[in-house]
């Protein structure tokens, strides 16, 4: 499961240029990372077009448990942002990751 991430659930003024960490309770296969991380920028319904999100990459640090995701270039100022761990990431005992979200929006 999730233990911890940063930045927390829900958090305001987040640094654009930092990356994000999520991290579990045990080791996960990194090879079932692949494919499974979205970032995406979330508005109300009906809202104006959202900007794309850079390009990022996801890599796992099996030292600390951790996904870390960085991104090419800064995120938009003041945008909400979503990140979405798909169904398929596997610890390396077998179990399975239940989907995971975490929103946060960005500062300056």
């Amino acid at each position: 499961e999730v233990i911890f991430s940063a930045p927390v659930q829900e958090d305001q003024g987040v640094d654009r240029g930092a990356p994000v960490r999520i991290q579990f309770s045990r080791d996960v296969d990194p090879r079932t990372i692949r494919d499974r991380v979205s970032v995406k920028y979330v508005g109300p319904p009906g809202g104006p077009p959202l900007p794309a999100v850079p390009a990022f990459t996801a890599s796992y640090n099996d030292a600390v448990h951790a996904i870390e995701i960085k991104f090419d270039a800064p995120l938009e100022s003041f945008q909400r942002v979503q990140v979405e761990l798909r169904e398929g990431i596997v610890a390396l005992d077998g179990q399975v990751l239940k989907p995971f979200t975490l929103t946060f929006t960005t500062g300056r």
